[in-house]
């Protein structure tokens, strides 16, 4: 790497250059992207530089396999000689390859285990998340492994508090963990049939739970048909086990029951598909969660669906049918004990609690027991057992016990470890390890228990078997193609696309995606070396990590600007014209893409375990067929592919800055709207805040736009009798909005297309990426319930792997109590007071008004703000180490002089009191906190409290409170004490309506404090 620095603002100056004076793209690059030293200063000062960097990395890579590109092919790729990018690679390759001091991933994404049901796999979840999100990668997790709320559990806690209960907490360390910049993410889903997941669904409905993830729900085909023909629905734990569902239609609806079956127990609730359905449609339009995942046809149209090894569901950890496992009955070998538990036997086996010490060994039933897989790969484990030896024959992924590792897969053992061996009077024995081999494949059986999760095998401790969907530790390495950077004579009638070039970027993208698989492998190794030897969670992880992505050598190749491309050739988005364009130009990169693999497949090897057999049949390797042709499919089937699955859609935001471009097959959100900066000297004044602060207004362009004006304007203009400027950032709003109609983007932003044509557009893109697509459907406000149900059932219908819906606005409310069936944007306007409880949980807060201390005690109905008692502090004698009380409402009598007859009467009145409990837990009652401060403050008090109740959102009553006017200073005082107060208590979000004063962004607030989304402005500052 070259020595020489640079300023930031030399950077900026060169950066902004680059971008044609696009300050957002200049930012985002420089804070993300740029190599820069420990000092701040950069080693890279455009994009430029940042590309030389890629393409050295990835030619060093290539030049090591047969027909290499060349440095010049793969630079020129990156960007030519007129700044045109062609592939981009994801954030974390363009901020970490090539960085010398770099020791993270260089994938955007993985997926890991689901957490084992007990709390030390669920901490053990945790801190695998933890460790993945400090290296830059985003999570994915399934909770469907972790037993309903009110199942028994063997603690003092006697039941589960659920799945679900546990969320909270992910999402918390999800904000916890950054890198360079980038937050930690997380996506967390359950399955449909787990009994916990109507509450699973609703779970972000409370807008201020769950921030730090996402959700999705894996629907099955039976469950939609369940759906479609209105029918009853059996939801059950564990979720993987074979049931009945006959058995249990007279089951009262609703109800979670326990049974005891052949298979061991089971948790079972019946309820109605369609009201699930409706309720998940509901959530999915209340706030845009959960999105939907289809199981089953993500498994049936990929292409490692057919292997037990990669697809979605994990390689079920087995063992061969000669070993002897420890039951109630003595030591049985697994092949008989699973014909046994098939004809209908109950059997128990010894197994090992070991969260606590000393371990505890129980019996505990068999949950389910199967031959798993024919003629399985094994490994022979020889473990020392005084005099003698014990064997054990497992497949790879096998669990076994370890002393000061927990568990470790077989293939990860080594000579020097020591596992349990069970002996005489229940006696735990460490044993070491003292051979590992390969041996002749054979067949192979698989057990579930439901307690411990572990078993005894030749009196060897390993774990529990029959895992649930997941990808288990398989990362995405993303690039992405420029979809408008193929097209020539853009804007114009004579706009084409060059087919030719693109199907051979396309070949060079997937050649320099799988180089990456061995750049991530590099990186990979830098963080194994940088890791404490002690933290075994994370080495143990890491390893795995690195194993899975060398057998796999999983990629994926997408695209972004899709939609510029079709606004570049003249066509509307949702139109049958850019359908049929889209899908020339998708079916174009498939083919080079299959082509390319059954290449590498040749040149380089096919990934670990292809087989030709497994390949002939299904339904990816049908539609493969339509979409390459026989001959190439016989090619395919024959000589095999390079990577289990390659090809993928991503969210592209950052990189579709870079590109300045729209992102992925995303449409338009905006085309352009208006900024405001900080007038300088000579600058034109267009806009003055209160404090008197002039501000230029100028609008922010799209800047393919901005190429789509250069090439039409002065047509446009002239037709429009508008004057033609140069500089479409001079265009008053007005005039801009006359122009824009011209465009190619009119009516084909995201709020404009139609939702079945652009479900349509997905499905058939879909057939050709064997990934999924992450991609959502954007709805005007006034769509309804239907519209997102019928979304939702078209995407299944045209086998699309997952969806997400977002109906504009529909953040926006607190008030997540509302009816239902209300637009969301009309809640705060139609919500009814809520009546007042006897006794409301307070928060006391303290705060300096000038020199003034004053206090409040502000009450809480459903943690919301629903009455305020402020003054002056010395009027209120409550300790300072309070921060929680109660305020009780008392009805009492109270004595008056009636002033017209003079006679004594008395009137029944509301009194409240404030409850605290002090140092020595003593409970304390101040009587009448309604009347020991200044009387104006709680008459305005009840004003503003009736606001709180009739739910108001707190930014708006804190502009009414600040705009109170008053000419009593103590007046001023209570009031910007309660603005203060109420700040506390405003949602994270945009605040609508309020634009950054430095730049003109928007304003969001986050933990109180209000600061811009695009500079560094803060109000907290």
């Amino acid at each position: 790497m070259s020595k020489k620095t640079y300023s930031y603002h030399e950077a900026y100056d060169s950066t902004l250059d680059y971008f044609n004076g696009d300050t957002l793209a200049t930012e985002v690059w420089l804070n993300k992207y740029a190599l820069k030293d420990e000092s701040g200063n950069f080693y890279e000062s455009t994009p430029e530089d940042m590309f030389d960097r890629l393409a050295k990395e990835f030619y060093d890579i290539e030049k090591t396999y047969p027909n290499p590109y060349s440095y010049e092919d793969i630079r020129n790729a990156f960007s030519d000689s007129e700044h045109k990018i062609k592939i981009i690679p994801g954030g974390s390759v363009l901020a970490g390859l090539g960085d010398p001091n770099y020791i993270g991933s260089l994938s955007n994404c993985l997926v890991i285990d689901s957490p084992e049901d007990s709390y030390h796999g669920i901490m053990k979840s945790r801190e695998e998340r933890v460790q993945l999100m400090k290296r830059r990668c985003g999570v994915g997790v399934d909770i469907s492994s972790l037993r309903p709320a009110g199942a028994s559990v063997n603690n003092p806690a006697k039941s589960s508090t659920g799945p679900v209960s546990f969320m909270d907490v992910d999402s918390g360390l999800t904000h916890e963990v950054a890198q360079s910049g980038r937050r930690g993410a997380l996506m967390i889903t359950i399955s449909c049939v787990h009994p916990d997941v109507l509450d699973f669904i609703k779970k972000k409905q409370d807008l201020s739970k769950v921030t730090g993830a996402n959700i999705s729900v894996q629907l099955t085909n039976e469950f939609m048909e369940a759906v479609k023909n209105d029918s009853d629905y059996i939801l059950h734990w564990p979720v993987d086990i074979h049931i009945r569902p006959e058995e249990y239609k007279d089951l009262e609806y609703g109800k979670l029951e326990v049974f005891e079956i052949q298979c061991g127990k089971v948790y079972v609730r019946r309820i109605k598909a369609r009201e699930y359905w409706n309720e998940l449609i509901h959530c999915a339009w209340n706030t845009g969660e959960p999105g939907i995942m289809f199981h089953d046809i993500h498994i049936d149209y990929s292409p490692e669906g057919k292997y037990d090894k990669y697809r979605g569901i994990t390689t079920n950890p087995c063992l061969t049918g000669d070993t002897l496992i420890s039951t109630s009955c003595g030591e049985i070998p697994l092949k008989e004990l699973v014909d046994k538990f098939n004809n209908g036997e109950q059997v128990s086996v010894i197994s090992i609690n070991v969260d606590e010490f000393p371990y505890q060994v129980i019996e505990e039933p068999v949950v389910n027991a199967v031959l798993t897989k024919e003629n399985a790969e094994i490994i022979k484990i020889t473990v020392e057992s005084g005099e003698l030896s014990i064997e054990l024959k497992v497949t790879p992924e096998h669990k076994i016990y370890v002393l000061d590792k927990g568990w470790v897969e077989a293939k990860n053992l080594a000579t020097s470890d020591y596992v349990l061996e069970y002996g005489i009077d229940d006696v735990l024995i460490a044993r070491k390890v003292v051979k590992i081999e390969e041996i002749e494949k054979e067949n192979v059986y698989d057990i579930t228990t439901s307690i411990n999760h572990n078993f005894l095998a030749n009196n060897i401790l390993t774990h529990n078997c029959g895992e649930i969907f997941m990808e288990k530790r398989n990362s995405c390495r993303l690039i992405s193609l420029n979809l408008s950077s193929f097209v020539e004579n853009p804007f114009t009638p004579d706009a084409t696309f060059n087919y030719d070039e693109f199907a051979k970027t396309v070949r060079l993208g997937l050649h320099i995606s799988d180089d990456l698989v061995d750049a991530e492998i590099k990186c990979v190794d830098r963080i194994i070396g940088s890791i404490d030897k002690k933290s075994t969670i994370e080495l143990n992880l890491w390893e795995a990590i690195r194993e899975t992505g060398r057998q796999s050598r999983r990629c994926g190749l997408g695209i972004t600007a899709l939609g510029d491309m079709i606004a570049m050739m003249g066509y509307k988005f949702d139109s049958q014209e850019a359908f049929e364009f889209v899908e020339k130009v998708m079916s174009s990169k498939y083919k080079a893409e299959v082509e390319t693999e059954v290449e590498m497949a040749s040149e380089r090897g096919t990934f670990d375990g292809f087989d030709t057999n497994l390949e002939k049949t299904g339904k990816f390797s049908d539609r493969l067929k339509e979409n390459v042709g026989e001959e190439l499919w016989k090619k395919y089937v024959e000589v095999g592919r390079r990577n289990v699955s390659w090809s993928t859609i991503a969210p592209t935001g950052s990189l579709s800055l870079l590109t300045q471009t729209t992102s992925g097959i995303e449409p338009i959100f905006s085309a352009y709207y208006t900024r405001r900066k900080k007038c300088g000297e000579g600058d034109r004044v267009d806009f003055t805040d209160k404090t008197g602060q002039k501000f230029t207004e100028y609008l922010v362009i799209h800047p393919q736009l901005k190429k789509w004006f250069n090439t039409n304007g002065k047509q446009v203009t002239s037709e429009l009798g508008v004057d033609y400027l140069e500089n479409m950032e001079y265009y008053k709003l007005e005039d801009m909005d006359k122009i824009f109609k011209y465009s190619p983007w009119y009516k084909s932003t995201a709020n404009d297309i139609d939702w079945r044509k652009r479900t349509a557009l997905q499905g058939m893109i879909q057939k050709y990426i064997t990934h999924s697509i992450s991609s959502t459907v954007n709805l005007p406000n006034s769509a309804t319930e239907q519209d997102v149900a019928d979304i939702y059932m078209e995407a299944y219908d045209k086998c699309l792997k997952g969806i997400t819906v977002y109906r504009d606005g529909c953040r926006d409310g607190v008030l997540v109590t509302a009816n239902k069936n209300c637009d969301c944007a009309k809640q705060s306007l139609i919500h009814d007071a809520p009546k007042r409880p006897k006794v409301l949980p307070c928060d006391i807060m303290r705060f300096r008004n000038n020199k003034e201390k004053w206090i409040a005690a502000v009450g809480l109905y459903d943690g919301q703000p629903y009455e305020i008692f402020s003054g002056l502090a010395e009027k209120l004698d409550v300790p300072d180490y309070v921060e929680k009380g109660e305020i009780i409402k008392n009805k009492i009598n109270e004595n008056y002089i009636d002033e017209i007859t003079g006679e004594e009467c008395v009137r029944r009145i509301s009194r409240y009191d404030l409850r605290y409990i002090d140092k020595n837990g003593e409970e304390v009652v101040v009587e009448g906190i309604n009347t020991v401060f200044n009387k104006e403050f709680w008459n305005y008090g009840k004003l503003i409290a009736g606001i709180l109740r009739h739910g108001m959102r707190i930014e708006y009553i804190i502009n009414i409170v600040k705009n109170l006017s008053f000419t009593n200073d103590n007046i001023n005082s209570w009031k910007n004490g309660v603005a203060r107060i109420l700040k506390t208590y405003c949602a994270d979000g945009e605040i609508k309506g309020e634009v950054c004063p430095e730049c003109g962004a928007k304003i969001v607030r986050e933990n109180g404090c209000k600061h811009c989304t695009n500079c560094t402005w803060s109000a907290c500052q």
